[in-house]
């Protein structure tokens, strides 16, 4: 390996962007303490292309995303399905957003999820509160419910947000648009790391529409 010191590099054409690019299977190896834009990054980092879909930068090169980078689950469709989980939430995550669009259920029913662990998903231990501009409703202790009152084909749409505060302590938020529009929050202390998430109606009735989770 031959190596070149000098003190600066500049792109021989004007308004060119320098590309550093490496050698067969090789990759740009930044060393500790490599500033980007006047900022040193920190920890060792490796420049890693292609490694997968919209990976550009990724820590110490083992293939585990930076802290902080949002990645965002595939779209599912929700095809006379009672519940979808929503797995394999990576241990560290401090955000979680699920957005959902256009769900109705086949007979009228609230829309609630509920998180777990690796020990399953968890049915107690919730306090919530779901209001409209019209009703208030304090609910129970076995899910995060979403909406006031039952809805059947009004097209429920929004977002559902949960943010660790501490430990296994995490908050929620949520708007739904359908019938009404509705606003909750509330809070859930897991007994285990967060790795799933259930989406689901009250009654258990089937539904349709779509629903995505993002997580950071």
């Amino acid at each position: 390996m031959s190596s070149l010191s000098v003190d600066s590099i500049t792109a021989k054409t004007a308004n060119t962007d320098l590309t550093l690019t490496g050698n067969g299977t090789g990759k740009v190896n930044l060393e500790a303490g490599t500033k980007l834009d006047g900022t040193a990054l920190g920890t060792a980092a490796t420049l890693n292309a292609g490694s997968g879909s919209g990976d550009l930068l990724r820590t110490d090169g083992d293939g585990s995303s930076l802290t902080g980078v949002r990645s965002y689950g595939t779209p599912v469709t929700l095809s006379s399905v009672s519940s979808v989980t929503f797995s394999g939430i990576p241990s560290g995550t401090e955000r979680v957003e699920v957005s959902v669009w256009d769900i109705d259920f086949a007979t009228s029913d609230t829309l609630c999820t509920q998180l777990g662990g690796s020990g399953g998903i968890e049915t107690s231990g919730y306090v919530n509160q779901v209001s409209s501009y019209a009703e208030q409703d304090d609910t129970g202790t076995d899910r995060f419910r979403h909406k006031t009152s039952g809805s059947t084909t009004q097209g429920m749409a929004g977002m559902i947000q949960y943010t660790r505060v501490e430990g296994n302590k995490w908050t929620y938020q949520a708007i739904i648009t359908g019938n009404r529009h509705d606003f909750s929050a509330g809070r859930k202390e897991l007994s285990g790391e967060l790795t799933q998430i259930k989406l689901f109606g009250t009654f258990g009735y089937n539904m349709t529409g779509y629903a995505r989770i993002s997580y950071e």
